[in-house]
């Protein structure tokens, strides 16, 4: 089932999960902040939804983390620093213009964050706004700069449609919308050492870009938290091979999964 590996790694570190669609691979960590896990065979398929999940995560203002399977190419990733194998996610948070709570889930990219301020500062008002990763993008997408969020959100999905868009990092990023593309599991940051390790509570739990943790910093208890990560996900794993690669309301909830599993 698709489902397996994702749900005992989650089990195996004292998360509960409710299993919503096996055959279509959802699955809700409800005292996660709410957050809808959608398990995919492949990384192949995994991007082919894209689309699907930035929609879902737009129209029911839900978010919704992206997995593969456990044992296939695409499902790890190394977190730097901590150096230990850990589950990879692909986290949807709506488009750009959307502005609900991520309940205390770190996944916008770094990209989209600077491009945020950037905005702010050209719809300022104020004289000569300085914009520089705005400005580079649109010269490399051959655009005139955008009015909104919602037009720059446009203008990367169009621009994603390009036969050489694959080969530019900055799309591939910015068409998971408000999101990223590698998020990893851990904890907040102001979780303490109490005694000899960490008490986590599953409130404490959270997904984070990778990337802004490893600028940002990873603290001791963090560092812990992920170790502790990457025993589940062997658990979740033993005995079977895998792949190494290089480094809500009710009613909106029961519609998101009816999306999802479409």
């Amino acid at each position: 089932m698709k489902t397996t590996t994702i749900k005992t790694f989650f089990n195996n570190l004292g998360i509960t999960t409710n299993v919503l669609n096996e055959d279509k691979g959802v699955l809700e960590l409800p005292y996660v902040g709410g957050m809808m896990v959608a398990v995919s065979d492949s990384s192949k398929s995994q991007v082919e939804a894209t689309a699907r999940f930035r929609y879902v995560s737009s129209k029911n203002q839900t978010m919704v983390a992206s997995a593969v399977d456990l044992t296939q190419p695409g499902g790890s990733t190394v977190v730097p620093g901590v150096d230990t194998r850990v589950p990879v996610f692909s986290v949807f948070a709506g488009r750009f213009e959307d502005a609900y709570a991520t309940n205390g889930h770190r996944i916008t990219g770094n990209r989209l964050l600077v491009l945020m301020q950037e905005m702010d500062q050209l719809t300022s008002g104020k004289q000569k706004p300085k914009t520089p990763y705005l400005s580079w993008l649109c010269k490399a997408l051959g655009i005139n700069r955008p009015r909104s969020l919602e037009d720059l959100q446009n203008i990367i999905i169009e621009a994603a449609e390009h036969p050489e868009a694959a080969s530019i990092p900055a799309i591939q990023q910015l068409l998971v919308g408000r999101g990223t593309r590698h998020a990893v599991l851990t904890v907040n940051p102001k979780v303490e050492y109490r005694d000899t390790e960490p008490t986590v509570n599953e409130s404490d739990w959270m997904f984070i870009d990778l990337e802004r943790l490893v600028i940002g910093g990873i603290t001791d208890t963090q560092a812990s938290v992920i170790r502790k990560t990457a025993t589940a996900f062997e658990k979740a794993t033993e005995g079977q091979a895998v792949p190494t690669l290089p480094r809500v309301q009710k009613a909106t909830r029961e519609m998101a999964i009816e999306m999802l599993v479409a």
